[in-house]
């Protein structure tokens, strides 16, 4: 397994010792798993860019009350399929396409 060095300031590594002790773990294990969570963070970022420009270019987006009319929809006898992605109300003027029933 790869080992990586960092130093810290004498405040973080204080602080590090501390939540450490709270969280019953290791620094390194504490260490790792913080480095996991943020690159987690970065990583779930990057998708919702690479979404959010999908719509800029496309305009295709789920509006929310077709997922709200879908969840409401959930284990009743009128159960509507998922919706798919459609010219959004906001994006240059256009139209919502959806035309979901309510269920509630």
């Amino acid at each position: 397994m790869p080992r990586l060095i960092i130093e810290l300031d004498e405040e973080l590594a204080s602080r590090l010792e501390a939540a450490t002790t709270r969280s019953h773990t290791t620094i390194e294990t504490f260490a790792a798993n913080a480095v996991a969570r943020a690159v987690a963070d970065v990583e779930a970022w990057a998708e919702d860019e690479a979404a959010y420009a999908e719509y800029e270019q496309t305009g295709q987006a789920i509006p929310l009350v077709a997922m709200e009319d879908w969840v409401r929809s959930w284990g009743t006898a009128n159960e509507l399929p998922p919706p798919g992605p459609c010219k959004s109300s906001s994006y240059r003027g256009q139209e919502t396409i959806w035309n979901g029933s309510d269920v509630s």
